[in-house]
C-alpha cells in the first residue's frame, strides 16, 4: 500500500451519509484510492480523526471484494499500524473509533506513510 498512498478528500455521498447516522464520517471504495470524509469529521478530536482514519485503511486492507467486518478492519489497521483502534461514545455516538492520546503520534507518523502528500488534518 505505501507505493499507492491514498488521499483523504471532502465528499458530498459521506456528508449525506453523516446526516442520516451523525457516527458516519468516512467511507472507502467509493472513489479510487480515497478515503472520503465529511466536512463534519475536522470538527473531531485527533484521536477520533485518527482512529477513524485507521480503520478505514483497515478497510482498505481487506479490498472491496472481500466481505469482513469492522472489528476485522480494526485488527487490519493495528496489524499495519501497530496502534490498536478503541470504540468510544463521543458527544451523544456510540462506538466511534479512537485511539488512546499517547498513540496519537505513532498512528500520525504511520497514516503519513499511506496517505498522500495533502495535509491530513484541517
Amino acid at each position: 500500500m505505501n507505493n499507492n498512498k491514498v488521499r483523504i478528500k471532502l465528499c458530498e455521498q459521506a456528508r449525506a451519509e453523516h446526516s442520516k447516522s451523525c457516527r458516519q464520517f468516512a467511507h472507502v471504495f467509493h472513489k479510487p484510492k480515497t478515503i472520503c470524509v465529511c466536512p463534519e469529521f475536522y470538527n473531531l478530536p485527533q484521536s477520533f480523526q485518527v482512529g477513524i482514519l485507521l480503520h478505514e485503511i483497515g478497510h482498505l486492507g481487506f479490498g472491496p471484494e472481500e466481505n469482513h467486518t469492522e472489528n476485522e478492519a480494526d485488527r487490519i489497521a493495528f496489524y499495519l499500524s501497530g496502534v490498536q483502534v478503541f470504540r468510544r461514545r463521543y458527544a451523544g455516538m456510540n462506538r466511534l473509533e479512537t485511539v488512546r492520546r499517547e498513540d496519537i503520534g505513532t498512528a500520525k507518523d504511520f497514516l503519513r506513510q499511506y496517505i498522500s502528500d495533502r495535509p491530513i488534518y484541517a
